[in-house]
């Protein structure tokens, strides 16, 4: 994995991969760092405090008005709905990690009752069957669609394959340890 510096990425970064695989927390660390504004997409998808999705023309007006700023470091995937984010991304991040690794770090999650960052305020986290399924089958199926769409980003693309590689990624950008 070829790690550029960090400036490189510019001031506009998307950020996607599987669920619990860091997405979250590589935004706040790097918008921290950047001092960029962070977005997290399903603080958007769905309504407060509930997995209620929101409108579909709602999200997405909402997604392009943010995507329209100068500057911002937005984590989630939504494929379906890009809103302009893989043109206006000045850099791509890309994570992928092994499904069990993100199976184990989304059942911790959804046991411990610390908060986390990009968690839904109000609405608790509990393991449930389309979740798991999503992680453990779903979405390791789309991973080979999803690099091909964003091979097409006019920004720089950095993609991980392991959770070696994103520590690599917090080391190499002075981010500070990942949890």
């Amino acid at each position: 994995m070829q790690i550029p510096a960090l400036e490189n990425l510019g001031p506009r970064i998307w950020i996607t991969g599987p669920a619990a695989g860091g997405k979250s927390t590589l935004a706040c660390a790097l918008g921290q760092k950047l001092e960029l504004p962070t977005i997290h997409l399903d603080q958007i998808r769905f309504e407060p405090g509930t997995w209620a999705e929101r409108a579909a023309d709602a999200f997405l007006a909402d997604v392009e008005a943010l995507v329209s700023q100068d500057a911002w470091i937005i984590e989630g995937n939504y494929f379906s709905f890009l809103g302009g984010r893989l043109e206006r991304a000045t850099g791509v991040i890309s994570l992928s990690s092994p499904r069990l690794g993100n199976f184990r770090r989304y059942l911790w999650r959804c046991m411990r009752p610390a908060h986390r960052m990009g968690t839904m305020q109000g609405a608790g986290e509990t393991p449930n069957w389309t979740m798991i399924r999503w992680i453990l089958w779903d979405e390791p199926k789309r991973r080979t669609l999803k690099r091909e769409t964003l091979s097409k980003a006019r920004g720089l693309l950095v993609a991980t394959n392991s959770f070696a590689d994103l520590h690599r990624l917090y080391t190499a950008w002075n981010l500070g340890e990942v949890t």
